[in-house]
């Protein structure tokens, strides 16, 4: 999945099903989902050995971005 493709999919399971009333109110919970996903999988790389350090932080972050721009 991309990061596109993540963000487009937190943003319309967030999103009620009235719609466009809650849309900015909805990114805002996905950009705070996001946040907290970011800060846990830091913490997480954190504690393992630079030899298992990922690549889902940065994937995150360009959730993130991605989140921004719908």
């Amino acid at each position: 999945m991309t990061p596109k493709e993540k963000a487009e999919n937190l943003y319309n399971r967030m999103l009620p099903k009235s719609g466009v009333v809650f849309k900015l109110q909805t990114k805002q919970c996905a950009l705070i989902a996001v946040d907290e996903m970011i800060e846990i999988a830091l913490q997480y790389e954190d504690a393992l050995s630079l030899s298992q350090t990922s690549d889902y932080p940065e994937f995150l972050k360009e959730v993130k971005q991605e989140l921004k721009k719908l």
